[in-house]
């Protein structure tokens, strides 16, 4: 099953709840001691969420010198093309091998996922702020860096082939303004389905062809809302009534909070030779709507008129050339020929018209996602994700344990208050521990969409000591003895 789903009945997008927790650290730590209602206990806990935040900088430490130095090899900004020229084609596959997956897993690290065929083709399934059809030169992309990895596409698509996208977090867009440019794009666009929709279908019937229309490829079978976040989509071409013409419209649509594509060029040399460029691009956009993800896409081709557009031409130009042909005939008076023309030019040039205005509006687009939604790029996206992938590590464990701490019978409300931390031995299965961790996460912060990946939680602080897993019994260590095996833990890897 998908992780986004179209419904087609309410036009929405329904996403799966994802294992990130967006709330920032500072927020879950204060929310969290706030419950502790002495003052000694309180502190021993902001203590512990402090030294785990230092214990997995130290873990990290490694794989960040690790990645940082493979992508020297192949920052295309950098100066590193010398010692990639003295290296043998396996060496350089190697290195790329190595890179590639390093990045993947500091990727799972940070709850970032590849983006599908069928979910790409269900978040770009409408069309909302931008409406020209986008195409990527391919001669300018290199088709080899992912093969043999395991975003490689089968399909043989563009995606997983010249590039592949990243998405977290899932937010919602909204423009609000009077759209009297779409809204007339719409009209003509309906009133063009309602003209030729029976003799399109008449045609594809003759050739025996049934397709389906594109959005119940999209239809999914319906899934448990608890595990999924729906967000409607109102668009021009769902959501709009003639009688709202001339009002304020509001456009919505969801967005990924946070979205990363990886590709690399090829460069031409000047005896036609393509020769791949070694630079790996890696660029972090933030807030983008799915249905404008085309705009995310390296090596953009400069738009073409659209093919139903050279299509209305066509069938306008044989119309005015028929009935020119049959004023002549009847010897017509040559204003009526000449209004004919006229009328043909006019449609011709409204057609053009249009079109270069759809141009600006791609080109300003473009501009803006550039200057408003690219967050970074190459080593500072790099550096980003590390950072997200330990603050994810240690909001995941200071969540289990504080879990942990509470009374397996108790509420979990601001008005809890906590005695003594005694050793206790609590009859939690991951199942249930799950349930308490997801309900604090909904309960106390507004940002509580995630789904709580309790099994990765607990291993981490199994691996550090701080609990212990028998007979589906977890048992959890005072929060100052954690802070202890912390120490002496921080102090081991110091002296490695």
């Amino acid at each position: 099953m998908s992780e986004i789903e179209f419904q087609e009945e309410d036009h929405s997008i329904r996403l799966k709840r994802e294992v990130v927790i967006e709330t920032p650290k500072k927020e879950l730590i204060a929310k969290l001691s706030s419950c502790i209602a002495d003052p000694d206990e309180r502190h021993e806990f902001q203590l512990f969420c402090q030294r785990m935040e230092q214990m997995f900088g130290l873990e990290f430490r490694t794989r960040k010198e690790q990645l940082t130095e493979l992508y020297d090899l192949f920052n295309p900004l950098g100066n590193s093309s010398s010692k990639i020229e003295e290296m043998s084609d396996l060496q350089v596959k190697e290195h790329e091998a190595r890179f590639l997956e390093h990045f993947a897993s500091i990727m799972s690290k940070s709850n970032f996922k590849a983006l599908s065929d069928y979910e790409w083709n269900v978040a770009t399934s409408s069309q909302y702020l931008f409406h020209l059809p986008t195409r990527i030169d391919k001669t300018q992309l290199d088709d080899e860096l992912f093969v043999d990895t395991p975003y490689s596409n089968p399909s043989n698509t563009d995606l997983g082939r010249f590039y592949v996208v990243f998405r977290r977090g899932i937010g919602t867009d909204q423009k609000r303004a009077y759209f009297f440019k779409a809204k007339l794009d719409y009209i003509v666009q309906f009133c063009w389905d309602a003209t030729f929709k029976k003799l399109w279908n008449r045609l594809r019937s003759c050739v025996g062809k049934s397709k389906a229309h594109g959005r119940a490829m999209l239809r999914t079978a319906h899934t448990s809302s608890d595990k999924y976040v729906s967000v409607k989509r109102i668009h021009i071409s769902n959501s709009f009534e003639l009688k709202d013409f001339f009002k304020r419209f509001t456009l919505q649509d969801p967005t990924f909070d946070h979205t990363i594509i990886v590709y690399r060029k090829v460069t031409e040399l000047c005896d036609a030779k393509r020769k791949k460029d070694f630079g790996i691009y890696i660029k972090h956009y933030k807030e983008i709507p799915m249905a404008d993800m085309e705009l995310v896409l390296p090596a953009k081709k400069h738009p073409r008129l659209p093919l139903q557009d050279w299509i209305k031409l066509i069938v306008f130009a044989l119309i005015c050339v028929a009935a020119i042909v049959s004023a002549l005939r009847r010897r017509s008076q040559a204003a009526i020929v000449i209004g004919i023309v006229v009328a043909f030019v006019s449609y011709a040039m409204k057609i053009y018209v249009t079109f270069n205005m759809n141009v600006l509006e791609y080109e300003r687009d473009i501009n803006n996602l550039m200057a408003g939604k690219l967050l970074d790029c190459g080593h500072g996206t790099l550096l980003h994700v590390l950072d997200e992938a330990i603050q994810q590590e240690v909001k995941e464990a200071i969540i289990a344990y504080f879990v942990l701490m509470r009374n397996p019978g108790g509420t979990i409300s601001e008005e809890v208050s906590f005695g003594p931390f005694n050793q206790v031995f609590n009859r939690l299965i991951f199942q249930e521990l799950r349930h308490r961790c997801n309900d604090l996460i909904e309960s106390y912060f507004e940002n509580g969409t995630s789904e709580f990946e309790v099994k990765d939680a607990v291993d981490k602080l199994r691996r550090l000591g701080i609990i212990m897993e028998r007979d589906e019994r977890i048992k959890y260590v005072l929060v100052r003895e954690a802070n202890e095996k912390l120490l002496a833990r921080m102090m081991e890897s110091l002296c490695e």
